[in-house]
């Protein structure tokens, strides 16, 4: 027989070749996916959820659920002749590799995408099936070259971002001598209505009631927007939303300066630990002035998450079995161990450290005991995706979400034990808040996003050290999130010569605050592709909270007014009844919107240098 095979040629069809011919085209189809997100992260100029760990996790990913496919074909192969399933291994692979590249083409039908996976697939194996023998040959010989490129991306990756994290330590500058410690807690998703520390009826919050006495309790901490991104963003720059241009697919600019690159000009040592894969990634700006940040996980799961594979294979599984299955979620414990991992090995110098924890974001998923904590149905875990819900949907919902937040209330104490016993917590100055809050049936509303009602937008807000901060304080005035880079860096003494616009919340503890205090803006703008079903699909929402009125301009400029003192739920509108305080919220909410920024004059004068 011809050793170039021919069309008679024998196919050596041993199952240890049939699994490197799935290896290697699992390698192959992760190789184009990332290529494929590198050039659309290159070019878009939006968010598009790009870990860059997928360079070699996609790869090994794909690798190994190609594997699994050739071990299921593996089961045919007594009753097919050899030619005709080496055909059949081939358009699988082929298939399922094109699959995967033309994903990434957008707005496209998915049965379309399928089509043309299945039209390349079938030219593939007509070609590559006339002569077996060669191109297995060439599998054989390419093979080990592609694995080394996998492992050079891989170690690549991870030895650039070590040099370059270790080079941008040696350059900080000194710090002040007795500089304090910073540790930023920010509780994703944590409403103040739903802690036991502001009265809620459930024992959610004990260990944050605990810590509370040893520094200042907020009532009326608010803030500046009803989700992640740009209640972050504001809350690390100390600007409006509106100023900042964080939205939905747009990440945060290097416009204005953030709390980390003012505290690291300081001479402090920055890391951040995010839990939200979704809007608190490098990609969305965020990590900016962070020198070490941790974001995405090197996991199983992350892998199997990296892929498009992966995902389709998880999404089948979510909707097969009508569960909730996130294999590569990073729980409060995981992302308080990565904190604590990563203090021994800080450079001898303060350090500002930022944790975002996720448990409370809907799935609303707590582990073990907690699951079953506040349980009063048999509804399985499921997520927020339709317009309606029944009250025993609602019931599930709040119950798994009231023990999500006792699950991290209790990562919490375990934390700041951990820090007791270093002997840190003494010279720490620690925040804890959230970003933004959620809707439990509220004014018809479930999760966030999509109003500026209280329960969105009512946060905790506790601020603690010894010496520092007074203890066992409340403070009853409220007090807007945009202020705590404008706090952070006046309690360390960092606040001469602050690029940070805001107003120091320390005013409020010392008994210093101005009349009914300054207007307390929020906002949230229109997602792409929002269901009509939403109350944000009637345009930009924009609030103020002065003294103890809020007041509310919706997209089609109807207006609401509550007085959330006497009526915190929000449910008897003042507007309606011309209340002479509509008028004034309103100058209030437009001198703030019209009003230039602080700091506008010195970064056109940076930019013009």
């Amino acid at each position: 027989m011809p050793a170039n095979g021919g069309s008679k040629a024998r196919t050596p069809l041993t199952l240890s070749t049939v699994l490197l011919l799935a290896a290697w085209c699992g390698l192959l189809t992760g190789l184009g996916e990332t290529s494929l997100r590198i050039a659309a992260r290159l070019v878009i100029p939006e968010i598009i959820y790009f870990d860059p760990q997928m360079v070699w996790m996609a790869p090994l990913a794909n690798a190994a659920i190609f594997g699994v496919v050739a071990l299921a074909l593996a089961l045919l192969a007594s009753t097919l002749r050899r030619r005709v399933w080496f055909a059949v291994a081939i358009f699988t692979f082929s298939f399922l590799g094109f699959l995967s590249w033309v994903t990434a083409v957008p707005r496209v039908h998915w049965l379309a995408l399928t089509l043309i996976a299945a039209g390349l697939a079938t030219q593939s194996t007509r070609l590559l099936a006339r002569n077996p023998v060669r191109f297995l040959g060439f599998v054989r010989r390419s093979a080990i070259p592609i694995v080394f490129l996998v492992g050079l991306l891989g170690g690549g990756l991870n030895g650039w971002r070590a040099w370059r994290e270790h080079r941008a330590f040696m350059g900080l500058p000194e710090a002040s001598k007795g500089s304090p410690n910073v540790l930023l807690i920010i509780l994703d998703t944590v409403r103040a209505a739903s802690l036991s520390l502001y009265g809620y009826d459930r024992p959610t919050s004990p260990r944050l009631a605990q810590f509370a006495r040893r520094g200042v309790l907020f009532q009326h901490a608010i803030s500046a927007a009803p989700w992640t991104l740009p209640s972050h963003a504001s809350i690390f720059t100390g600007h409006w939303p509106h100023e900042l241009g964080a939205d939905w697919k747009k990440p945060l600019d290097a416009t204005y300066p953030t709390l980390a690159e003012e505290l690291a000009m300081h001479g402090y040592a920055t890391a951040g630990f995010a839990a939200n894969r979704f809007y608190t990634t490098h990609e969305t700006g965020l990590n900016r002035g962070f020198v070490h940040y941790e974001d995405y996980t090197v996991s199983p799961g992350q892998s199997v998450q990296s892929c498009y594979l992966g995902r389709l294979l998880i999404e089948t599984y979510e909707k097969v079995f009508k569960t909730v299955f996130i294999p590569h979620r990073k729980t409060a414990a995981a992302v308080n161990a990565a904190f604590l991992r990563w203090l021994p090995h800080r450079p001898p110098r303060p350090f500002f450290a930022f944790i975002n924890i996720f448990d409370a974001h809907d799935p609303y998923l707590s582990p073990g005991r907690f699951s079953r904590a506040f349980q009063t149905t048999t509804l399985s875990p499921r997520r927020l995706r339709q317009a309606r819900y029944t009250a025993e949907e609602i019931r599930y919902y709040h119950d798994a979400y009231d023990a999500s937040i006792a699950y991290i209330d209790d990562e919490l104490g375990r934390l700041l034990d951990s820090l007791d016993r270093g002997r840190l917590l003494d010279s720490t100055l620690v925040i804890i808040t959230s970003d933004h809050g959620d809707q439990f049936g509220e004014h018809g509303f479930m999760g966030h996003g999509s109003s500026l009602y209280l329960p969105e937008l009512h946060v905790p807000l506790l601020i603690s050290m010894p010496g520092l901060v007074p203890t066992a304080v409340t403070v009853k005035e409220p007090a807007s999130l945009r202020d705590l880079a404008a706090t952070i860096v006046d309690l360390v003494g960092a606040g001469g010569g602050s690029r940070l616009p805001g107003q120091s919340l320390a005013a409020l503890w010392k008994g210093t605050p101005t009349a009914n205090g300054p207007p307390l803006l929020s906002e949230v703008n229109v997602p792409p592709g929002l269901a009509d079903w939403y109350p944000l699909v009637k345009g930009d929402m924009k609030s103020v909270i002065v003294g103890d009125r809020h007041y509310i301009r919706n997209g089609d400029g109807r207006e609401e007014l509550y007085d959330f003192q006497e009526d915190p739920v929000e449910q008897q509108d003042l507007a309606g009844d011309d209340h002479p305080g509509v008028e004034r919220l309103r100058h209030s909410l437009d001198s703030i919107l019209q009003s230039p920024s602080p700091d506008q004059a010195s970064v056109r004068g940076r930019r013009g240098s």
